[in-house]
């Protein structure tokens, strides 16, 4: 894939971030046609774009005033342009009422388009331990940011079902994450090879995933 050298510098702090966006993006664009419109629900610094072909028509939207995006409410009902393809990653978990804004990703795509959706995990191996030596969420009350809900991997797949079935699934790692929260099991962490850590994650995402990849389809068009 090639990638805008603005945008890897962006995220030149942060690589697993990047390499969960390089492969949310990866799911759709070898489908992405020149004039394809994609819309990308929670664009935050629209590091989606540089990954992107130059030749598709990219809507970038967001709660938040960040760079050009257009700013909308993602918790009340949202009549987007249509579009080919929409991504909307690590936004869903952060919202009151997720269901409105998978409603209208699903009115406003084409029946043969894709929805790529990223969900963090909050129910690895890492929190479940946190949670049993009773260590509490150290962000328990920030605002804004804070993620209102936890699903599991199995609720993830329940609620995207709602509107689309799923035809992909992918994982994602990020050991600096935990680093975060605890430094000694963050350098622990930091000397298992990145290979190893995917290969744990894709036997057992529940609890070595750091997320979720999902690629979805309208379920009218998987039907047919």
């Amino acid at each position: 894939m090639n990638i805008n050298p603005d945008w890897t510098t962006m995220y030149s702090k942060d690589p697993y971030s990047r390499e969960r966006i390089i492969r949310a993006v990866s799911l759709i664009r070898d489908k992405i046609l020149p004039g394809d419109v994609v819309i990308d629900l929670g664009a935050f610094q629209q590091f989606v774009k540089g990954l992107l072909p130059s030749s598709s028509t990219y809507i970038p939207f967001d709660s938040y005033p960040y760079k050009d995006n257009r700013i909308v409410d993602f918790d009340s009902p949202i009549q987007f342009p249509q579009a080919k393809y929409a991504l909307c990653l690590e936004t869903l978990e952060h919202l009151k009422n997720p269901r409105n804004l998978l409603d209208s990703a699903s009115k406003c795509l084409c029946r043969d388009g894709f929805l790529v959706v990223s969900l963090p995990n909050e129910a690895t191996i890492f929190h479940r331990l946190r949670s049993l030596l009773g260590v509490p969420d150290m962000e328990c009350f920030s605002y804004p940011g804070k993620h209102l809900h936890l699903p599991s991997l199995k609720q993830c797949r329940k609620f995207l079902s709602t509107y689309f079935q799923i035809v992909g699934e992918e994982y994602y790692i990020s050991p600096t994450a935990v680093g975060s929260r605890s430094k000694i099991l963050g350098s622990i962490l930091s000397l298992i090879p990145d290979g190893a850590h995917y290969w744990l994650a894709s036997i057992c995402p529940s609890l070595f995933a750091r997320g979720f990849i999902f690629l979805c389809k309208h379920k009218s068009s998987t039907s047919q």
